[in-house]
């Protein structure tokens, strides 16, 4: 008697409690308009005035607060059985924007005076001048910033999935949120918090906002803007990993499109893959795309090469061999060994902006040589040429907006301290093959060339194509 007495104490409480949920729901839908309306008399009595995004912040507010409380009203079933409920997008499409346009662009404006700072990655975030900058509300996975000015932006993922792009400079003031991104790889979602919204196949950072791409068109999002349409050229198609400044170089990597190459398999693509092998045809499956001009900057990189093969279902024949029943060809950044595959894409080209307009380098024409390119007057340098392939090479931000350029010939490291200067002193090689073997810089175990003469005056060595060549 007394368990049946305690159970309908406890589900009339239940109900009581449902009840007054819905009642406080409902008075809430009742009395949002008179709220705001007594908001503003206070307002007005103080002398003050009630702003429109202030106004849109109070009705987003009570809103989700109505949210949670459906929530909780539905968190049993009637049967007591808790009920699963979908997350709720970061930004939902019905829900008024935060800040308008030209707030946000005040926002913008705002923001520290640009200066140069250097970059160190970080597992979580990165450093800016040695100054760590990380995010409360999550791990930063995903960042892009431009040294020469100190602007960037990060990417954050929380831990309900959501994921937040916000926009900073420098290190004296915490970055802010710009927009929220939603949605699984191949289809994305972006809406600001100003309301602009933009759908796309994949997006990119850019250290002034983001770029939401189609297989054929682009849309910039800068914060304090309006969202920007860009068509790309019939022939190409952007790639969703971009290692460059694509808002202050206003240039954006591309690959060439099914339809403007030879199937794959086909007789045709076969023919091409043993001309490129042989020397007799120059790979230019990517291309330096500018949103604003359409100009193309062509690259001699293979789309061959951002696949990895996995083998499987293998046995020992030998000591050496072994004999494999399945191979799976498939795009990745990374080897099956963990190391980055060299080949792909990503890691054969960055462009950036410098005070001295934008610069692109790349690892092209297999791996045998390292190009710069001043994408402003068009001129081409070659920067390191070995026709028996450069083991790797890597790009150093320095001080001021300066970059250096380390690349491994052989057995021995050179260095070009200023990639500016090299492209100020060096031969314009724009449309032309470069031939023999190029150095550039001066090498890292050499003692006959002080550091500061180095970097004063970087050396410009071509030899005739031989492993014998000299080094510096």
């Amino acid at each position: 008697m007394k368990f049946h007495f305690a159970k309908a104490f406890l589900v009339s409480i239940l109900i009581a409690c449902n009840s007054g949920i819905l009642f406080a729901q409902n008075q809430n839908l009742q009395d949002i308009d008179a709220l705001v309306e007594q908001t503003r008399a206070d307002f007005t009595k103080r002398g003050l005035t009630l702003t429109a995004d202030q106004e849109a912040k109070m009705r987003l507010q009570h809103r989700q607060v109505m949210v949670q409380v459906q929530m909780f009203q539905g968190a049993f079933n009637g049967q007591g059985n808790p009920v699963l409920r979908p997350q709720m997008p970061a930004v939902a499409a019905d829900q008024p924007p935060a800040f308008t346009t030209e707030a946000l662009a005040a926002r913008v404006g705002q923001l520290p005076a640009s200066e140069p700072v250097q970059v160190q990655p970080r597992r979580d975030g990165f450093e800016l001048n040695g100054v760590r900058v990380i995010d409360p509300e999550g791990k930063i996975f995903r960042y892009s910033v431009n040294p020469s000015t100190g602007d960037y932006t990060y990417l954050v993922e929380r831990n309900d999935g959501r994921r937040l792009v916000k926009r900073g400079r420098g290190t004296q003031e915490p970055a802010f949120p710009i927009a929220a991104v939603s949605g699984r790889s191949g289809t994305w979602s972006v809406r600001a918090v100003d309301g602009q919204s933009s759908q796309g196949d994949m997006y990119a950072l850019s250290p002034l906002g983001l770029v939401v791409m189609r297989e054929d068109a682009a849309f910039e999002f800068v914060p304090g803007r309006a969202v920007r349409s860009f068509a790309l050229p019939k022939g190409w198609n952007p790639v969703p990993l971009q290692r460059g400044d694509i808002s202050g170089t206003r240039y954006m990597l591309v690959e060439k499109s099914a339809d403007a190459r030879p199937a794959e398999g086909s007789v045709g693509s076969i023919f091409q893959g043993f001309k490129r092998l042989t020397g007799t045809e120059v790979a230019d499956d990517y291309a330096l795309l500018n949103l604003d001009t359409g100009k193309i900057v062509k690259l001699a990189i293979d789309m061959v090469g951002k696949n990895v093969t996995k083998m499987s279902e293998c046995r020992k024949q030998n000591a050496v061999v072994n004999v494999c029943n399945r191979a799976e060809s498939f795009e990745s950044l990374w080897g099956t060994d963990g190391n980055p595959n060299s080949w792909h894409y990503y890691w054969r080209v960055v462009w950036m902006d410098t005070p001295e307009g934008p610069m692109a380098i790349s690892y092209q024409r297999g791996a045998s040589e390292i190009w710069v390119f001043d994408l402003r007057s068009g001129k081409e340098v070659v920067a390191f040429r070995r026709p028996l392939g450069i083991a790797n090479w890597a790009l150093t931000p320095g001080p001021s907006g300066t970059y250096g350029l380390a690349a491994q010939l052989a057995f021995t490291v050179h260095k070009v301290p200023d990639v500016r200067k090299l492209l100020d002193t060096a031969p314009d090689w724009t449309g032309k093959e470069a031939e023999g073997v190029v150095i550039a810089g001066v090498s890292e175990n050499s003692s006959a060339t002080p550091p500061d003469a180095a970097a004063a005056k970087p050396i410009i060595a071509t030899v005739q194509a031989t492993e014998a060549a000299p080094q510096n």
